[in-house]
């Protein structure tokens, strides 16, 4: 959006398509474009999958927990924030952001990572609370929180996030492919996922 709306990339009305270099490599954008803004935007994500489900983890300061791992154009620790005592509400974000940089770097310590065509790939790059599954007319929702290094959450549900949980959702057979999922942030802002 910012890139096309600030001139950056030129914008095409109804619709400009071009490539971006994300961290996990390049990614196809679709943007539907009406009088000079950029209204929505599609990407088509990486190739996201499961990796570690119920993997137990011992995190300074807090004991043993419960994570899962999983990969959507970066490596994730999935956490429930219920199980932790977190509602996913504004006012909890510095506590969430402080324990989730706890959490990824036990993650990348105990668990580690291994990305089946990046070998580069060995670590766990965020922690993601995930809150309870909901439906909304039919499709599953969730809240959820990313944890970013060195300790800050992003205002956005996040892309690669919601796509590695997804995947996590699939290997559990909570969802099949191309259902929807409606991923939203701690401020209550949407992705919509498939």
């Amino acid at each position: 959006t910012v890139l096309l709306d600030t001139g950056i990339i030129p914008m095409e009305e109804p619709v400009t398509k071009f490539t971006l270099e994300a961290p996990g490599g390049l990614v196809d954008v679709e943007a539907e474009c009406c009088d000079g803004k950029a209204k929505r935007i599609k990407i088509q994500n990486h190739p996201s999958f499961a990796d570690k489900m119920d993997a137990n983890l011992e995190v300074e300061g807090l004991g043993s927990i419960t994570v899962d791992t999983a990969y959507g154009g970066d490596s994730f620790a999935f956490v429930d924030a219920k199980a932790l005592g977190f509602s996913l509400e504004p006012h909890e974000a510095k506590d969430i952001a402080t324990l989730g940089v706890k959490i990824t770097k036990a993650a990348t310590e105990q668990l580690g990572f291994s990305h089946p065509t990046n070998p580069d790939w060995n670590h766990i790059s965020f922690c993601f609370f995930s809150g309870s599954m909901q439906k909304r007319d039919g499709t599953l929702t969730s809240k959820g929180a990313l944890v970013i290094e060195p300790g800050k959450l992003d205002r956005s549900p996040c892309g690669t996030g919601i796509s590695a949980r997804m995947a996590l959702m699939h290997a559990r057979g909570q969802m099949k492919v191309g259902d929807p999922f409606i991923g939203t942030s701690i401020i209550d802002s949407e992705f919509h996922g498939r």
